[in-house]
């Protein structure tokens, strides 16, 4: 094979994305909260900015996903099923935890069997999860 022999190296993005983290420092500090194409978000301040950046990839390093639907609190609105015939809004079409895993879970709940215009009165693409 020559000098220099080649070898495919697998990486796990999650074991990849808790090394970076491992890295921050536990000290008091101030970090930006950027969106996918890097426009800053917010201005954040942290006694500890080790625990409050994992936090934000807890779910990314430790557990399965996990997904929020809120509704307002006088809404009347219990159940995934309540949801039927009523507007919602969705982060963006290509967001894994912000469209396909809410839309999963109607799946799951054997809710939804179509295109999920056919079950909602309208759906809104807000941008991110702030927006939704």
């Amino acid at each position: 094979m020559g000098r220099h022999s080649r070898r495919k190296v697998d990486v796990n993005p999650k074991d990849r994305l808790k090394d970076i983290l491992d890295q921050i420092p536990k000290r008091p500090g101030i970090y930006i909260m950027k969106d996918g194409k890097g426009g800053m978000l917010y201005i954040g301040k942290a006694k500890s900015l080790f625990h409050r950046v994992r936090s934000y990839f807890a779910d990314a390093v430790d557990h399965a996903p996990r997904t929020r639907i809120f509704v307002r609190k006088d809404s009347g609105l219990k159940t995934l099923a309540d949801l039927k015939g009523k507007t919602i809004a969705f982060t963006d079409p290509i967001s894994s935890s912000g469209y396909l895993y809410p839309l999963d879970l109607f799946k799951s709940e054997g809710l939804l069997h179509g295109p999920p215009e056919k079950y909602f009165k309208r759906i809104y693409f807000a941008g991110g999860d702030e927006q939704a």
